[in-house]
């Protein structure tokens, strides 16, 4: 009898843990598909951390082209997402810069877990309000909304993303007699993200929390209600079982973030 008990509670404690462990990401999924994910970042204008001392030596690549093609350091910014996807928040650091001749800004982008420096944007603001974002990573084309057009491409070399994002500031200039709204201005550009780049990356994670809720509800049932219906809720398999597949997709979606958010094309940045 009292084998029986021990049993049944510890049963009932591998199911809690199971599902507090799920929890922790599907809440924050949750929240996401429900649009409750919100965008912020502030900055501030002192440059004295944007002096590279070498290491590390990611930063020390960025930083040298940045200086060769005459971007100037501007200041830096923390960016906070609150409910990005199935995560409860995500923080990067920004280091940005500002090349005068072209009024474009660069802003180059540290995330976790890895903290390396590798994400590479450029921003040119227009004096209508719009915004062109172009990226170090790969996009099949640009994406345009109404405001903001996205856009990649993945390479390690500055000159090469520069020339991909001024073909495209100059067609909007040539063809749209758009105004490029030059004027050194931190908080012009804090402003400008805000506004646009915040609301596009919302209903990414919108997008992504509900893909998350899907997909997973999807796995868990298949695994689980053969099982339940062949031995019932109350046999150790099933949370073990439920516990493991989450374990196992959650390993798969860290390590594919992880190599999405690195351009593929790192060969040269830590000569």
């Amino acid at each position: 009898m009292m084998e029986e008990d021990f049993w049944k509670y510890a049963i009932v404690a591998l199911w809690a843990i199971v599902a507090v462990w799920m929890a922790w990401s599907w809440i924050p999924a949750t929240m996401a598909a429900m649009g409750k994910s919100r965008y912020t970042v502030q900055g501030t204008n002192e440059v004295a951390d944007l002096v590279p001392t070498g290491q590390p030596p990611d930063y020390q690549h960025w930083f040298d082209q940045l200086e060769s093609a005459g971007f100037a350091p501007l200041g830096v910014a923390r960016v906070q997402i609150l409910y990005a996807a199935s995560q409860w928040r995500v923080e990067a650091q920004q280091r940005i810069f500002h090349q005068r001749e072209s009024g474009s800004y660069a802003l180059l982008e540290r995330f976790p877990p890895a903290w390396e420096w590798q994400s590479l944007s450029l921003v040119t603001l227009f004096q209508d309000g719009g915004v062109i974002l172009t990226v170090n990573v790969a996009m099949p084309e640009p994406v345009a909304g109404e405001h903001l057009i996205r856009c990649g491409r993945d390479t390690s070399r500055l000159t090469e993303l520069a020339l991909y994002h001024d073909a495209l500031v100059e067609r909007e200039v040539r063809d749209y007699r758009r105004r490029i709204d030059k004027p050194e201005s931190l908080d012009m550009l804090m402003a400008a993200l805000t506004q646009h780049v915040g609301p596009d990356l919302e209903e990414l994670f919108h997008q992504q929390g509900r893909s998350f809720l899907i997909a997973h509800a999807m796995i868990h049932l298949t695994v689980s209600v053969p099982s339940l219906w062949l031995l019932g809720i109350d046999h150790w398999s099933i949370p073990l079982a439920n516990g493991v597949v989450h374990a196992m997709l959650r390993l798969g979606e860290n390590m594919h973030s992880r190599n999405n958010r690195a351009p593929q094309n790192r060969s040269d940045m830590t000569q």
